[in-house]
């Protein structure tokens, strides 16, 4: 737990209406989601578990019993030469923005993806997403070739994050 009490743990079931209620502020008032309409529970629940099931983190944010943001790790392309690159979403409650907590859901889910089982590479995607490319340079990440390859520490390491 952190100082002002905030808890990072994977995701639970019960968690989604709350996901959803994130998500769909950021669906009709950011440009991050690509999405018009914001999707119904029932929809969100399915796409959890989608990420589950292919071994990937799902994770919230929450602080006294109530989720304020959310994040996971979804696969980057289809392809079979992609099958280890991922892409992260973040979703931070609109009251809470601004204070960081980005920043940390990116560095559990970092961590939990640098996991041996997972062995994933990331893929940052800009999207029209200013407060993201903010989180990842604020974790110490900038990039160095357009839009894919990062550098930290003055390492590079081509599409995996150091």
């Amino acid at each position: 737990m952190s100082a002002d009490g905030v808890v990072i743990r994977p995701s639970r079931e019960g968690d989604v209406a709350q996901i959803a209620a994130i998500y769909g502020y950021h669906v009709l008032h950011g440009l991050a989601s690509f999405e018009e309409v914001p999707p119904d529970i029932d929809e969100l629940a399915s796409r959890r578990r989608d990420i589950l099931a292919r071994g990937l983190p799902y994770l919230v944010a929450e602080r006294s019993g109530r989720v304020i943001g959310y994040c996971y790790a979804g696969p980057y392309r289809t392809r079979s030469a992609y099958r280890f690159t991922v892409e992260d979403s973040i979703y931070v409650d609109e009251a809470e923005v601004g204070r960081g907590l980005g920043r940390a859901l990116l560095a559990t889910l970092l961590d939990r993806c640098a996991e041996p089982a997972r062995g994933a590479r990331f893929h940052p995607s800009w999207a029209p997403a200013r407060g993201r490319l903010q989180i990842w340079q604020l974790g110490g990440h900038r990039p160095y070739a357009t839009g894919a390859r990062f550098r930290r520490d003055g390492v590079a390491r081509g599409n995996k994050l150091v």
